[in-house]
């Protein structure tokens, strides 16, 4: 369901982008993103946790763009948190190329200060043109950090490098950006 319902908003959002008035949304959100903030937000909510979804697009130049997506699971004891960031890289034809994703544990017990726990990151080509020539991830104290270079070649000439560092950040309240 929650591939579905990320299917569906990154379908949205494409067939929207070049009409998108970027303005921020009225709702109190557990995110943050660099880029300019889309006009809505997602929301679910399961029995047992909350999933927190935000979404932003950068325009990388020569009809190439990225798009960021920010999940938030809060746990029910509520003094921990896991996140995910995804970066997917888009053509011009709006055709996914590449994706990076750093997910991270985040735990900030009555306060005091937050601790990342845990870090991974995966990857994937749709693509055959582009790979992965760098990806890492890395934790310390309240951050996450993962770091690509997503490379596009064609006859064995690289046309197209585009390196990325995405952070995902938990401040003592539990507030993850």
């Amino acid at each position: 369901m929650r591939k579905l319902y990320v299917g569906l908003l990154a379908i949205f959002m494409f067939l929207s982008a070049p009409a998108v008035s970027y303005a921020s949304s009225s709702q109190q959100l557990l995110v943050h993103t660099a880029a300019k903030d889309l006009p809505d937000s997602a929301y679910l909510k399961s029995a047992n946790q909350q999933l927190h979804t935000h979404t932003a697009i950068e325009d990388l130049g020569n009809g190439f763009y990225g798009i960021t997506t920010l999940e938030i699971q809060t746990a029910p004891t509520r003094a921990s948190r896991t996140a995910s960031k995804t970066y997917t890289l888009k053509t011009a034809s709006g055709s996914t190329a590449a994706s990076f994703t750093l997910t991270a544990s985040f735990r900030y017990p009555s306060g005091v200060s937050a601790l990342c726990t845990s870090v991974s990151h995966s990857s994937s080509i749709s693509d055959r043109q582009w790979n992965f020539s760098a990806k890492s991830s890395s934790k310390s104290g309240n951050m996450a950090t993962g770091n690509f270079t997503a490379k596009q070649t064609q006859s064995g000439i690289t046309t197209q490098a585009i390196s990325k560092k995405i952070t995902l950040t938990c401040d003592k309240n539990g507030t993850i950006f």
